[in-house]
């Protein structure tokens, strides 16, 4: 866990304990009180059809259509501009839609008859980098939009939810004395407090650094499986939706190209786009038979494209091999290939390697068992590979 941050004079509360400790006592009281609201398991959380947003003359949203399900995480994942942060903000309230509908546990919040301002939606936002109130201390932020409640049930509550996130006895921090990975706990405690029935990530990881995100990241999923609420997560970070994530929706242009699993995304992209956006990968030319390609890294197996299937004729196709799928060899064993470049992360390499046509394509190697820089390899594809319809 992170460590607690000394703090001088006898009052200092506790340090941080495991999620799991602390999660034990409020687990029942959150569940009793998602109950209580009475969510209806079939419908979806969240439903987006039709949605189209803009500011100004510049459209940003064409036709978004997004369902999903109670206590499901989603992640939009995609490109700088291509209009991820303007759907989640569409979500929130915050940004007027010029046509569509968005619903919210079967509950109309845009659409023909109008819209529902923000704080009627029920939805709790973890904006970027926490955005905590820097002269209220913890507790008051996270009690910061519990209206409504007696003082004895906002302290109740705040206690709660508190402890979901690992700071139980925590109210009396001030914000400047919390990390980075405590500010974005603080925030999410804050978020679920009201019991929204959607919960929205905007990009909340992006201000931590490298070892730090993937521990507060597992925390936070573990929070928001534990209380059983709809997330959906904006990020640029595809390693991040591919683990974080159930299923993940990447956008590009607008548009969302693609829903599914994060198994799926990697191994069966719907288009080129998305294949070169989630994980690496090489795209090549190819001239597609029944169930195979002919390529410049030989004869290969085509993903859905069984022996013996019929086509018409031969077709000119864009081919994504992945790293994983090249596999090094001696010289002359394979496919010849010169190695110019390699990129080192200490437990696995990326390979840089080019062919005789000018071909360049990427391989994966453990850390351990690297080729020297312009040596002479031979290659091979393990596996099946995916193809499209190549550009004209």
């Amino acid at each position: 866990m992170i460590p607690a941050r000394p703090v001088e004079g006898p009052a200092a509360p506790p340090g941080p304990v495991s999620l799991d400790a602390q999660a034990a006592g409020s687990q029942q009281q959150a569940s009793e009180r998602t109950a209580a609201m009475g969510p209806n398991p079939a419908q979806p959380a969240l439903e987006v059809h039709s949605l189209h947003a803009g500011y100004g003359e510049t459209d940003v949203l064409d036709g978004i259509d997004l369902s999903v399900a109670d206590g499901e995480i989603v992640s939009l994942l995609g490109p700088s501009g291509c209009g991820k942060t303007t759907l989640l903000r569409c979500i929130a309230g915050f940004v007027t839609p010029s046509s569509g509908v968005i619903r919210i546990h079967g509950r109309e919040v845009f659409g023909p008859r109008g819209s529902v301002v923000p704080e009627r939606r029920q939805v709790g936002l973890v904006p970027q980098e926490g955005a905590l109130f820097p002269h209220l201390d913890v507790g008051a932020n996270v009690a910061f939009g519990l209206a409504g409640m007696s003082r004895r049930e906002s302290r109740a509550r705040v206690e709660e939810v508190l402890a979901m996130v690992g700071l139980a006895g925590w109210q009396r921090r001030r914000p400047a004395e919390l990390s980075g990975g405590q500010q974005q706990r603080v925030a999410l405690a804050r978020a679920l407090a009201p019991s929204p029935r959607l919960v929205l990530l905007d990009e909340p990881f992006s201000a931590l650094d490298a070892g730090l995100r993937q521990q507060v990241r597992e925390e936070v999923r573990l929070v928001l499986s534990r209380a059983r609420v709809a997330t959906v997560m904006v990020t640029h970070d595809q390693a991040e939706a591919l683990s974080f994530s159930e299923r993940a929706a990447v956008m590009d242009r607008g548009r969302i190209l693609q829903v599914d699993d994060p198994a799926t995304l990697y191994r069966h992209p719907a288009d080129p786009v998305v294949g070169a956006f989630v994980g690496d990968s090489t795209q090549l030319p190819g001239l597609r038979h029944a169930g195979t390609v002919d390529t410049a890294l030989g004869v290969l197996r085509v993903d859905g494209g069984p022996a013996g299937s019929e086509v018409a004729h031969e077709e000119v196709v864009a081919v994504l091999v992945r790293p994983e799928q090249v596999r090094l060899g001696a010289e002359g064993s394979g496919v010849a290939a010169e190695v110019l470049g390699i990129q080192y992360f200490g437990h696995d390499a990326l390979v840089r390697l080019g062919l005789a046509d000018g071909t360049e394509l990427l391989a994966r190697v453990q850390g351990t068992c690297l080729p020297a820089r312009g040596s002479r390899v031979g290659l091979s594809v393990e596996g099946d590979v995916a193809v499209f319809d190549h550009p004209s």
